[in-house]
């Protein structure tokens, strides 16, 4: 399932011109022979993917979906082309992760001066 080489500056040429909200016409119109491959790359993928991460995966020669970096369950959230998948699969595992937690610590250290909102009289 590799692709040739010569499709990453077209797709990128097409992504850059027109964004990632026309290319689905764009490449089936004026490139059908890139389309098709397309298409038989995304026949392995899973069935419920939008046009743009059936491109996303192919463009990045991604065969399956990534894992979550706290629990390794399968991510479904797809944002772009541009960003592409969530690293989190829940808002549970984003709360549970460590980095968010001492991000959320430095906050508040930063804003208020203490390690905890607890510490703070008017947040009671």
């Amino acid at each position: 399932m590799t692709k040739p080489i010569n499709d990453q500056p077209i797709i990128l040429e097409i992504i850059s011109n027109y964004g990632s909200r026309h290319t689905y016409k764009k490449i089936k119109y004026k490139h059908p022979e890139l389309y098709q491959r397309i298409l038989d790359y995304a026949n392995a993928l899973p069935r419920n993917i939008t046009w743009t991460e059936k491109l996303f995966m192919y463009y990045y020669n991604i065969t399956t979906r990534p894992g979550c970096i706290v629990c390794g369950e399968t991510v479904k959230a797809f944002y772009s082309f541009n960003r592409g998948h969530s690293i989190y699969c829940s808002r549970k595992c984003v709360a549970r992760d460590n980095l968010t937690k001492q991000r959320r610590q430095q906050t508040i250290k930063a804003r208020y001066g203490v390690d905890s909102l607890v510490e703070i009289r008017w947040h009671r």
